[in-house]
């Protein structure tokens, strides 16, 4: 028995014309088929967006605290911020700006003897 074999190639182009004329057929088809891709791209934002690393480990949460020091001979903003800012803030200036807001001040300087609330992030208060 002879078996003829015919060999057509199909195109893109062919592809996408018989995709299209088949979606156009059935309706029913390609309204699921549209849901499936809305519901696939929902649930993929939703998996893959990025985190912060702070709530990486959702058993550790720290908590904004606030204390109060006195400056003492020798103290600057800066030696506040490298004593009590935490990873919460992306860097020395910014917990500054945060005191000097509390804290009403305008320059850079502070006085001998003030006192200070001084913000900190920590699961339970020092």
């Amino acid at each position: 028995m002879n078996t003829l074999f015919i060999e057509k190639r199909i195109s893109i182009n062919d592809l996408k014309y018989m995709l299209g004329k088949f979606l156009v057929r059935h309706p029913k088809i390609t309204l699921y088929l549209a849901i499936a891709i809305l519901l696939f791209g929902i649930v993929s934002v939703l998996v893959l967006r990025p985190t912060p690393d702070l709530n990486a480990n959702a058993d550790h949460v720290n908590n904004k605290y606030f204390t109060t020091i006195t400056v003492s001979s020798g103290d600057t903003l800066w030696d506040i911020a490298d004593e009590y800012r935490t990873v919460e803030y992306a860097d020395a200036q910014e917990y500054i700006d945060e005191v000097k807001e509390i804290n009403q001040i305008k320059g850079d300087e502070i006085t001998v003897g003030c006192t200070l609330v001084i913000p900190y992030y920590a699961e339970s208060p020092k």
